[in-house]
């Protein structure tokens, strides 16, 4: 373990532009990585939120891990890391299989009340996200949509309204 990224993680925000210009290849990405597995929580879960910003100009720093962030995704019980969870496992190439499982818990997630309004947020776009991949879940994800609609949830309500806005968008495309 990269000592020095466990360091930059422990410090304020400000380093984060410290930390993420320090993550230029594989090899630096896969040090980060494995603090997801640390025993500090509070490290965790920055490491979650750096891979995160990473991997959305370099999602292919997440390939070799695809294993590991799938069995994160379906063990984690921490809120705040099911979030990140929620928005990396749709940068990864998913098998047939693995995409239905993805989507059952994500599903579960976007649903679940008893759920932190963040992780549900972040499971609907997710599931927009898989839909727009997976054409079989075009259905289903607006089942789950009208399901949540009703909610009095402003996060959720503001998501919802973007979602359908792309999807409307998305519609008056020339096919």
């Amino acid at each position: 373990m990269d000592q020095s990224l466990t360091t930059l993680l422990m410090r304020t925000n400000r380093q984060n532009k410290v930390l993420l210009a320090r993550i230029k290849d594989q090899l630096s990405f896969d040090s980060l990585f494995e603090l997801l597995y640390h025993h500090e929580r509070p490290l965790v879960l920055r490491a979650a939120d750096a891979i995160e910003k990473v991997t959305v100009k370099h999602q292919e720093f997440l390939r070799p891990h695809k294993l590991d962030l799938l069995r994160l995704f379906t063990t984690s019980d921490h809120p705040e890391l099911r979030w990140h969870l929620a928005q990396l496992i749709v940068r990864v190439t998913l098998l047939p299989d693995e995409a239905d499982e993805v989507w059952k818990i994500l599903q579960y997630w976007a649903r679940n009340p008893n759920e932190s309004k963040l992780v549900r947020v972040h499971a609907l776009q997710s599931l927009y996200d898989l839909s727009r991949i997976y054409p079989e879940f075009r259905d289903p994800f607006q089942e789950t949509l009208t399901v949540v609609a009703h909610e009095p949830i402003p996060s959720l309500q503001a998501r919802i309204r973007k979602l359908r806005d792309n999807l409307e968008k998305q519609a008056l495309l020339p096919e």
